[in-house]
């Protein structure tokens, strides 16, 4: 009787798979859904920014780093230009944090509304 080393191979796999412990799931970002107006955005890069989910929640300080980024949908845009479309009116906004942390990642325009 011959034996079929890739079929060893895949059950040695499947073998080890089973019997290693479950790992827990790894959380890239945290993040927060608002409105451009719940936003107070800084003067510059580092800065603060306040924000709030909802009109009624409480402020939150969320700090932004040189590593900070801002876009209208996947276009990435500047500080200046993001504070530019929050002149515009209410806009949905998406605020990436680092997990576990009050470091913004990135903040992005969520509805596509972009004027050049």
């Amino acid at each position: 009787m011959r034996i079929n080393p890739i079929l060893v191979g895949a059950l040695l796999a499947a073998t080890l798979t089973l019997s290693s412990p479950a790992r827990a799931a790894l959380s890239l970002e945290d993040a927060m859904e608002a409105q451009s107006t719940d936003l107070v955005l800084p003067a510059a890069v580092p800065g603060v920014l306040a924000a709030r989910s909802c009109s009624s929640c409480p402020l939150r300080n969320l700090q932004l780093s040189a590593s900070s980024r801002f876009f209208i949908g996947s276009q990435a845009i500047s500080l200046s230009e993001l504070r530019r479309q929050f002149t515009s009116g209410r806009l949905p906004v998406l605020v990436a944090l680092k997990p576990d942390s009050n470091i913004v990642t990135r903040i992005v325009i969520t509805n596509g509304a972009h004027t050049q």
